[in-house]
């Protein structure tokens, strides 16, 4: 009966012929964490004309929704399922509480409730072949959601004045607060019998027109 191989043999046959099918292991890909994260607080974000910054969106999300907001900093983290072209980037606030007054349904009010002086917000860049930034948690998705009913809100306030007119302290009144001119864009604040209660965008004033000469804008 033939002998088989020294054991030692054996191996290094095993090693040479198993080693081609080994595939590569390439290093894992260092990420710049300094500059995923000024590429999404330099992204910009447009809504109905109107654009801005990630980080302008971010920070005005966080004194929206929530009582005395103040930035802490930026964090990043790799992407569990893309860590070489996407990057989870955390914008943190320490905030004192939620805000009373913002306007919103149940769900997204006991989504803010849950932050506990401590905000964060995450968004997901994304550098394959493009700059993309998506929300990468509820609390990025409520940001957006809030842009555009801020937006929304602003845009169907807008009214065109047709003719010079004073402002009235209150609707019907004789008495004056301020001057508004022909081709002025006011603020629509509130409407009562026939008068609309206006904002001068341009020094805050406030006073009551009649309603027969504003006419609404309504950009697309």
């Amino acid at each position: 009966m033939p002998r088989l191989a020294h054991p030692a043999r054996w191996l290094a046959l095993v090693v040479i012929v198993i080693a081609p099918f080994i595939p590569d292991v390439q290093p894992p890909v260092e990420r710049d964490p300094e500059l995923d994260i000024e590429l999404v607080r330099a992204a910009e974000v447009r809504y109905r004309g109107i654009t801005g910054t990630f980080e302008e969106l971010t920070r005005a999300y966080a004194l929206t929704a929530y009582t005395d907001a103040e930035m802490l900093g930026w964090t990043t983290r790799p992407s569990l399922q893309y860590p070489e072209t996407e990057t989870l980037v955390t914008c943190r606030f320490r905030v004192s509480g939620t805000r009373q007054d913002a306007e919103t349904n149940d769900e997204v009010r006991n989504l803010r409730d849950r932050v506990d002086e401590e905000l964060l917000v995450t968004w997901r860049l994304g550098t394959l072949s493009s700059v993309q930034v998506t929300p990468g948690d509820d609390y990025a998705r409520d940001a957006i959601n809030t842009l555009r009913h801020t937006i929304d809100d602003y845009l169907s306030s807008m009214v065109l004045l047709i003719e010079d007119l004073p402002l009235r302290s209150a609707a019907a009144a004789d008495d004056t607060v301020g001057f508004a001119h022909q081709g002025e864009i006011l603020l629509r604040q509130m409407q009562q019998e026939g008068w609309s209660q206006v904002r001068v965008p341009a020094d805050s004033v406030m006073g009551w027109l009649p309603d027969s000469v504003l006419t609404d804008v309504s950009p697309q």
